[in-house]
């Protein structure tokens, strides 16, 4: 859900988003769906990409509270929060974490796929 289609251009674009944002959150009302961080990540992405900053980073907050056993999540998730602390303007909170992804990087944690850059 988050490509443009090529007649909506931009527009169709963030259309998507909104119904991507708004389905998923239909969806953790689902135990099968709440119990999948694939949902929840689709959630925070489409929040994100919306400038919906503040939501992201809560979301991707209750994404490590809810999945603390998985290292490379986490530090891909650290990685988009310190992201979006800068585009706050919190850069304390985002050098904090970006110090974390290069120690995250250098273990091997922050391995990235065409998809998901």
């Amino acid at each position: 859900l988050f490509r443009a289609w090529l007649n909506d251009g931009i527009l169709g674009e963030r259309s998507m988003l909104v119904e991507s944002m708004l389905a998923t959150k239909e969806a953790l009302q689902h135990i099968e769906s709440a119990i999948d961080v694939e949902v929840w990540m689709q959630l925070a992405r489409s929040q994100q990409f919306l400038g919906k900053n503040a939501a992201a980073v809560v979301t991707y907050r209750q994404i490590l509270s809810r999945f603390p056993s998985n290292v490379k999540l986490a530090a891909t998730i650290e990685l988009s929060l310190a992201m979006l602390f800068m585009m706050m303007k919190q850069y304390s909170e985002s050098c904090t974490l970006l110090k974390e992804c290069v120690t995250h990087a250098k273990q091997g944690l922050l391995v990235y796929t065409e998809l998901e850059v």
